[in-house]
């Protein structure tokens, strides 16, 4: 039978719509919020360390952690009133580590919603815009074992696998008086305006992965396996040298623009590219401090995640958005001084010769 050529055409678009149909629905089923990236065949995962991870659902368990005597400690985090340099240290979020049963778990509790930029007020006023978390209430977080995916077998680099955390690159960012007019005035850690608020060296960040992360991640014995690795903390660029930080040796780091653009790690080699290697999902506890999460379909409940390179402003380092795309400046929606993108560890082990 010959088929007409408006329903030939017809057919075509029937057609087009289920493959795209199709493609979607694969999307979808890889893209949950708890969905790991999608790891090339030869990346191989293992186990090391412990972090608190999944939040504790179970009435029974939560009936007999909420019986437990804990001792509250503040994590310090920073508030301000909206202007930069405002940002002070306060207790509004706490926590409690406990050993129960032979397993660890963190409680925290908060009397204020964490701002996401650590010089503003809390804009948050709804649990629901704050994945159901409620204040003046305490959840609790099973430390589980951290899952690395290892991008080079020779070196033993690992990246963990899910954003562990949110922290800001610095807590505080001081604009010049003259400058806060302008639509991109630079900003710098200090108030003595000398070091650019993305310099890596200097950072909150680095002092806390190799400080409060590190004791918390590692026992002794995990902490004495990890190398202390060289990094070079220049800028993205050449052409935006004045970005480039002084070169750091850390057990614990940040990736960097080059490193997540190496296909020999098995990332695109091309930055603006959708990169499922790229792409990283929060846990829960990451959840509880402040990351912000995609909506929409694909790639759903995916986080931006910090990398340690200096971008094109002076207030934006490179980092690594929803889809895995590498952004290089304010088109982002992140500064230093946010907690709204998260932290992918990274760490070095030593090998058998070392």
């Amino acid at each position: 039978m010959k088929v007409k050529k408006p329903q030939l055409f017809l057919l075509s678009v029937l057609v087009l719509f289920f493959l795209a149909g199709s493609f979607l629905a694969i999307r979808v089923l890889f893209s949950s919020k708890n969905a790991a990236p999608f790891l090339p065949s030869d990346h191989r995962i293992v186990e090391f360390g412990s972090y608190p991870q999944t939040r504790i659902t179970e009435e029974a368990l939560l009936a007999e952690l909420n019986q437990l005597r804990l001792e509250w400690k503040s994590y310090g985090y920073y508030i301000g009133n909206g202007e930069y340099g405002s940002a002070k240290q306060d207790d509004y979020m706490q926590y409690a580590d406990v050993s129960f049963q032979g397993e660890t778990y963190r409680a925290i509790r908060f009397s204020a919603y964490r701002p996401y930029c650590c010089h503003k007020k809390p804009m948050i006023t709804s649990p629901s815009d704050y994945y159901g978390l409620t204040l003046h209430t305490v959840y609790w977080y099973r430390y589980e074992p951290i899952r690395w995916i290892v991008l080079d077998e020779n070196r033993q680099l690992l990246l963990s696998e899910k954003i562990l955390d949110t922290q800001p690159i610095n807590s505080v960012v001081y604009v010049k008086d003259a400058d806060k007019d302008s639509a991109l005035p630079d900003c710098y850690k200090d108030p003595e305006f000398t070091i650019y608020s993305s310099d890596y060296y200097s950072s909150d960040m680095r002092h806390w992965l190799n400080g409060t992360f590190f004791d918390t991640a590692f026992s002794p014995v995990e902490a004495a396996q990890i190398k202390d690795t060289e990094s070079d903390n220049s800028a993205w660029n050449k052409r935006y040298a004045r970005f480039d930080s002084t070169n750091s040796c850390d057990k614990v780091f940040l990736l960097s623009y080059s490193e997540v653009t190496d296909p020999r790690y098995g990332f695109s080699g091309r930055p603006e590219k959708t990169d499922d290697l790229r792409t990283a999902y929060p846990t829960d506890y990451t959840l509880s401090q402040g990351i912000w999460t995609v909506g929409g379909i694909y790639k759903k409940g995916a986080s931006w995640w910090w990398l340690r390179s200096g971008g094109i402003i002076s207030n934006y380092p490179c980092a690594v958005s929803f889809y895995g795309a590498v952004v290089l400046s304010i088109v982002s929606p992140y500064g230093s001084d946010c907690v709204d993108t998260g932290v992918r560890p990274a760490i070095v082990l030593k090998t058998d010769s070392q």
